[in-house]
């Protein structure tokens, strides 16, 4: 059996003396071993279609078979067949792993059908290209007996051309001949925009004989093409991100701007300058990321958060981001809500529910007239009617993917169940929804600049109104020191792990392909990007929390305000004004996480065909979501002082990396199939090291969280200190006022929110 198996497979028995001699390892060449792997590829291939031939000869003639035999002996030849193809895919991918290594350069498209089709197997990474060191080396098709090799479909005179002008490149180096070292590269380029173009045709013409047109990857074909057109662009913008590395400087920017922050709290200067420093300098580097961004779009073409590498790029920037609109709320709110209300339609306003068109502002009337406020409400709402119809085609008109399904159906199209229905209804209030506010949402985007524009002009010639917008601002820098300490720190992992050899990098910044799941950029965008950015808005919470809980152990403890000898005393005043940044950046989370987990469900219900599993992913994001909203909650009806506000950032937060990371990296590690769940996609080499880096930090922060709890409640106790009462200081301060050393109107006793009387998170001061 062992003989006939490989006479079948082309190969000798393995105890042959001569086979056994003539393959150990230092005696073969790289030409040995190609040699045999295009036998592989020839025999396999036979073998693959001898199955078939033999399952359908099954089929025409039952030769006395029962039908279920017949049934039985088919499908165990289709398996044959299925395992057969796998093993010629094994040995197709034997030829080109001969010739790849990490500083392998990949010059023309390769005529291996099956890594352009849809349902390839992307754990094995098999290249669509073909390596420089294969065009040199590899047989050339008339030496090709089998015609399995990696060129055998390419034009022998193109490989000549490029092979000699090659030889003439490595004879002028080595000669340091400078001019026929610049006339023999010039040759060398002119040689592969002649192959490159052949090979093209080759793998086409491949492919055709080869895969379905439904199971082409055409996105991937053109990309790979040789470039030429649109595909072209996308090789020189992976060029221009491989030489300017845009989110290696994100470190950069973010420790810029928390210097300048830090700096604000200086004389009053020095604060004006380095808080407007610290602004322009986040702003610049979010800039910057932006371009990065736009670069690995235009490279993969799929919104940019496919793996690890490009979430631990995208929540930094969402924590950025929060922080510089937070801060810039004191002089962009009134503007952004002034063009929400300009777009407002006025023929609802008679009906209650629907009434967009409120009463207008003594402001507002400021900024125009009423008739100015009716007609651009008028004119908006055609412009939106517009925007309305061409969202709803879009989202239930176009066919999506090879099914024609559109995104959300009109009408459930399985009445089956009551939980089908409940997923069409879900759908179609989603659908409602965003045709009642992206809309609008879109229109007031257009129109806020201009406002915005406008206020800034109007506070230029007001310094009282200029200097309370700067004024709000510089009580906002919290938001500035929290999300560049935040984006920094996430930056340099980044740096820290590029470092790193290739074998020990945690995440690498190589573009990888996307798994068939994700290859939806309708889903990808509005789910993905929305729970990523959720990860953002916590990040952006815990920092503030983490600057809080600085104040708590480090600050300076106030006397209790009051009557009440004895009372508790109270928590640096910046603690108040902290817990709330962290309430309204937790707003935000919740908000994103929420509707990210929806979108999440209706995906799935088009991916998996249920809109709710219970895996590991969903579950966490649920959990994540559950307990912000408890914290919110508590926070909301008076249960939680500010400390407990501060613990609920660092308490939701590690819900997140459990969603984030812990299910990517740490339960395939419990796994013994090294995977959980259906999302297991995203996760990273070196998985044990990013676990125990990421377990290390939470209790880290949670260890922080306990000392700051202690330096509290011994903090509110005064410490020992006797406790003047309040009798005693109101007759200091009669004194002080018959005595006229001190003007009545200039006595301020302090009223500020404090952690032992209003829970109800609004700051007093």
């Amino acid at each position: 059996m062992q003989v006939r198996s490989a006479k079948i497979l082309g190969m000798l028995p393995a105890d042959r003396e001569d086979i056994a001699a003539a393959t150990t390892p230092e005696r073969m060449t790289i030409q040995a071993i190609a040699e045999d792997a295009r036998a592989f590829c020839f025999y396999t291939l036979q073998l693959e279609s001898n199955f078939a031939n033999t399952g359908q000869g099954f089929s025409d003639s039952p030769a006395g078979l029962t039908p279920e035999q017949l049934n039985e002996f088919q499908s165990l030849f289709r398996e044959m067949e299925h395992k057969a193809h796998e093993f010629h895919l094994l040995a197709l991918q034997l030829q080109e792993a001969l010739y790849a290594n990490r500083q392998t350069m990949l010059i023309i498209p390769s005529s291996n059908p099956y890594t352009l089709a849809k349902n390839r197997d992307e754990g094995k990474n098999t290249q669509p290209w073909i390596s420089l060191q294969a065009v040199l080396h590899d047989t050339l098709p008339s030496e090709d007996r089998l015609g399995n090799g990696l060129l055998a479909k390419f034009d022998e005179t193109s490989i000549n051309r490029v092979r000699s002008s090659w030889n003439a490149i490595t004879s002028a180096y080595r000669s340091r001949n400078s001019k026929a070292f610049d006339q023999a590269e010039s040759d060398f380029l002119e040689a592969l925009q002649i192959l490159g173009p052949k090979a093209t045709e080759a793998r086409d013409s491949a492919i055709g004989q080869t895969i379905s047109s439904t199971n082409r990857d055409d996105d991937v074909m053109q990309y790979t093409a040789y470039p030429e057109g649109k595909a072209y662009s996308r090789i020189l913008a992976e060029i221009k991100y491989n030489d300017s590395k845009p989110f290696q400087y994100t470190a950069v920017f973010s420790f810029l701007a928390l210097i300048a922050f830090a700096l604000s709290f200086g004389a009053d200067k020095v604060k004006r300058i380095a808080l407007y420093s610290g602004i322009s300098t986040l702003i610049i580097g979010l800039l910057w990321t932006v371009y990065g961004f736009y670069l690995r779009v235009t490279i993969t073409g799929w919104a940019p958060v496919t793996n690890m590498y490009e979430t631990i790029i995208f929540v930094p920037f969402i924590v950025s981001l929060l922080a510089a609109w937070f801060l810039l709320t004191p002089i962009m709110l009134t503007g952004i809500k002034d063009s929400w209300r300009l777009t407002a339609s006025p023929f609802l306003k008679d009906i209650p529910l629907f009434n967009e068109a409120r009463e207008l502002t003594e402001q507002q009337t400021k900024r125009f007239v009423a008739n100015t406020w009716t007609i651009a409400g008028y004119v908006v709402t055609g412009l939106r009617v517009l925007l309305i119809w061409a969202l709803f085609y879009f989202l239930t008109q176009v066919p999506y993917g090879d099914g024609g399904r559109p995104y959300i159906e009109l009408w459930p199209s399985d009445l089956s169940s009551l939980n089908r229905i409940g997923v069409w209804a879900v759908g179609f209030l989603c659908l409602l929804l965003t045709l009642w506010i992206i809309p609008r949402f879109i229109l007031a985007a257009i129109v806020s600049p201009a406002l915005v524009l406008q206020d800034y002009f109007r506070r230029k010639n007001d310094k009282a109104s200029s200097k309370k917008a700067f004024d709000e601002m510089h009580k906002r820098r919290f938001f500035g020191i929290g999300g560049t300490f935040m984006t920094g720190i996430g930056g340099l992992v980044l740096l820290l792990s590029n470092t790193l050899p290739a074998d020990a990098q945690i995440v690498s910044e190589n573009f990888s392909p996307l798994q068939p799941v994700l290859r939806s950029n309708f889903w990808l965008t509005i789910h993905v990007l929305t729970i990523v950015a959720s990860y953002g808005a916590g990040g952006l919470a815990l920092g503030l929390g983490n600057i809080s809980l600085c104040y708590y152990i480090f600050g300076k403890y106030r006397p209790p305000a009051g009557s009440v000898e004895g009372g508790a005393w109270r928590p640096p005043e910046q603690c108040a004004s902290l817990a709330q940044y962290c309430y309204r950046s937790i707003q935000v989370a919740v908000l994103l996480l929420a509707i990210g987990t929806i979108l999440g469900g209706l995906w799935a219900d088009v991916s998996w065909g249920r809109f709710w599993g219970w895996d590991p992913k969903e579950v966490w994001a649920l959990i994540s979501l559950l307990i912000y909203l408890a914290f919110l909650h508590a926070r909301f009806a008076g249960w939680l002082n500010n400390f407990g506000m501060v613990a609920g950032t660092i308490a939701g937060f590690s819900m997140i990396m459990m969603s984030w990371v812990g299910v990517n990296f740490g339960l395939p590690l419990l796994s013994d199939t090294g995977s959980v769940g259906l999302h297991s996609y995203g996760a990273g080499e070196n998985a044990g090291r990013a676990i125990s880096s990421v377990i290390l930090i939470v209790v880290i922060n949670w260890a922080v969280l306990a000392i700051a709890w202690g330096r509290y409640k011994v903090g509110i106790t005064g410490m020992g200190k006797r406790i003047v009462a309040a009798e005693t200081v109101e007759s200091v301060i009669e004194q002080a006022v018959n005595l006229g050393s001190v003007p009545l109107k200039e006595i301020n006793l302090p009223q500020t929110h404090d952690d032992t009387s209003d829970k109800n998170g609004e700051s007093n001061q």
